[in-house]
Formats: C-alpha cells, sequence, structure tokens
C-alpha cells in the first residue's frame, strides 16, 4: 500500500469501525483455500453484476477475434458507411460477452460502432483478472473492429461498470490502442483491499479475487493485478462514477475511486481527508450539480482525471452514461 492510501486509512480507521461499512480496512487471519470461502453465504444479487445469457438480437453479430480460443467471443455492431466512433463496452466481474448490456442499445442509436469483447469471462481465475490475457483480448478486438468497420481511430472509448470498471481502468493503463476517454463507473481498484473488505462481510467475491491469484491468497500477484498500481497514461481521459451508497449497499466501497483518484491527481486538487470521512460516512454536504437527476456530491478535476460521486448505490446511470459519451464526441 503506497503511503497516501495509509495516510488516508489511518486517518478515517475510527470512524470506518464504527459505522460498520468498511471491515477492510482492518485485517483477521485469511482463508488460504478457496473451498472455505465458497461455504460463505452468497452476497445479494446486484443489477451491475448480472451473469445471464442471453441470446443476442439480429441487431448485433457474433465473432471471434480472441488468440487465445477458437470460439466466437465477441458481440458487435459495427457501421459500414462514414467513420464513427467505437465504443468498447465491458462486461461486470462475474459476466462475459454475452451478459445483457443496458447500454447497447442506445450506443447503436446514435450511430456509434459498438463492440463487447469477452476477455477471458469471468474474474475468477489467473487467465482473467486484468491478467496479460485480458489485455490481448481487448487490444485484438478493437483492432478487428477497425479491420473491419468503419472506425474514427480518434474516438475510441472504454466503458464499464464495477469489473468492468476495474478492467477498464486498468486497460487505460495498458492498452496499445490511442484510447479517447475511458469511463469507469463503481470500479475496483484494489484488489488487496477488496478481498479483506469482502471476506470480512461475508461476500463470495473474496474467493473469486483468490482465484485470480491462483486459490490461495498472494498479496504481490493482486498488488499487480490492480488498477491503483497501474499508472494511468496521460493522454487519455479517464471519468470515475460512484454511488455514495455503495459499499452500504453495494459490494465496492466508495475508498475505491477516491483513493485512485487521489493517487493520480495532482495534489492540490486531491479529495481531503475530512472530506473523505464525510463522503464514506455519507455526511458530506451537496452541490449543484446533478446526475441523470440525482445529487452530486464530488465532482474533481485533475488533469485527466475526473471523479463523481452521486446519489446512488453500485450501479451505472444508463442515461447519462450516453450523454457523458455524447459530451466528450462533440
Amino acid at each position: 500500500m503506497n503511503k497516501l492510501s495509509f495516510a488516508i486509512l489511518i486517518s478515517v480507521a475510527p470512524l470506518l469501525v464504527i459505522y460498520g461499512m468498511y471491515a477492510g480496512t482492518y485485517k483477521v487471519f485469511p482463508y488460504n483455500e478457496l473451498k472455505h470461502l465458497k461455504k460463505m453465504v452468497e452476497s445479494q444479487r446486484v443489477e451491475w453484476d448480472l451473469t445471464s445469457e442471453v441470446n443476442v438480437s439480429d441487431r448485433f453479430k457474433i465473432v471471434n477475434t480472441s488468440s487465445f480460443n477458437d470460439e466466437d467471443d465477441t458481440v458487435y455492431h459495427l457501421k459500414s458507411d462514414n467513420k464513427s466512433p467505437l465504443i468498447v463496452s465491458l462486461h461486470t466481474w462475474s459476466g462475459n460477452y454475452l451478459q445483457p448490456d443496458p447500454i447497447a442499445s442506445e450506443i447503436i442509436d446514435k450511430g456509434w460502432n459498438y463492440i463487447r469483447p469477452n476477455f477471458q469471462g469471468a474474474n475468477y481465475h489467473p487467465d482473467a483478472c486484468l491478467s496479460e490475457k485480458v489485455i490481448k483480448d481487448i487490444d485484438t478486438a478493437i483492432s478487428w473492429a477497425i479491420d473491419n468497420g468503419s472506425v474514427d481511430e480518434d474516438k475510441i472509448i472504454v466503458i464499464g461498470a464495477s469489473g468492468g470498471g476495474y478492467t477498464a481502468l486498468g486497460y487505460q493503463s495498458n492498452s496499445k490502442h490511442k484510447i479517447r476517454h475511458t469511463f469507469a463507473w463503481v470500479p475496483i481498484t484494489d484488489l488487496n483491499d477488496w478481498y479483506w473488505q469482502s471476506l470480512n462481510r461475508g461476500n463470495n467475491y473474496a474467493a473469486d479475487v483468490l482465484g485470480c491469484a491462483g486459490g490461495s491468497f498472494d498479496e504481490e500477484v493482486l498488488r499487480e493485478r490492480s488498477p491503483i498500481n497501474m499508472s494511468p497514461k496521460r493522454n487519455s481521459m479517464i471519468s470515475i462514477y460512484a454511488g455514495i451508497n455503495d459499499g452500504y449497499i453495494g459490494s465496492v466501497p466508495i475508498s475505491h475511486s477516491i483513493i485512485y483518484f487521489n493517487k493520480f491527481s495532482k495534489a492540490e486538487d486531491r479529495i481531503s481527508n475530512s472530506e473523505i470521512i464525510n463522503l464514506i460516512t455519507k455526511a458530506a454536504v451537496t452541490t449543484k450539480k446533478s446526475l441523470e437527476g440525482r445529487i452530486v456530491f464530488t465532482d474533481k478535476k485533475s488533469s485527466n482525471l475526473r471523479l463523481v460521486i452521486f446519489d446512488g448505490g453500485h450501479e451505472m446511470l444508463e442515461k447519462a452514461a450516453i450523454k457523458e459519451i455524447e459530451s466528450i464526441l462533440k
């Protein structure tokens, strides 16, 4: 853990314990075997990590773009006429490329290109979880779209929610392509922290995190798979959105978004310790801004980073997501 993260956690630890929200800020003896965690009570299924597969409508097609298997693994809709933006919509932590995507149809209606790559499926094994294979899967899917569609290569957008936000941030740091803007909604940024947070709250995602490291707790492996330890490219914009209730009624505490922003922002733009305490205890003063009719508590910018904390939970605001993409493409 970097010095800034440690200082923040030390300063807010008493309040976190009182509120019973972030059990991951103090650690208990780990379960080292995956089978123990699999027996724990499953967390409540949330909208942004649904795993149900659906038949792809006739508006979409499926193709194989992966270098690692021979099966179809990318849902797509490409334009063949005027060059248009490419929206790369990433599936969530437990999902795959056939997972329902609430923003897909709207993307097509806007006249944009669309792909939804698989990138090694659900995140519970070493080949997933921002591995080199994950990065290559997304790279090759984008390359395929450029070669087979009418893509404006200056307008490639990557977006994801929850585990998709996690992958979006990690991919931004490692992509071979020029990414215009990355939108990460309610992302996980530190797998070590999320393991302890999930474990101590009886959340089955802890077992998945162990799976990322091969089945046992390995702090170094999880560090390498965490966006918080991947320096973002400065020639590409990143917007992070977090619902202030996430961590209370959702699976990813907003500390993930805040600490990521603070680590990679300029010193004068960072969120202060007092502001952090107010945000994580829901004592924050509202701004005059709103997002899809929701109150905004924080809207901070620093160089190529932006952090928005809104009145919500573990979710992507679909209309707002499309509007935010549209605004940067003008």
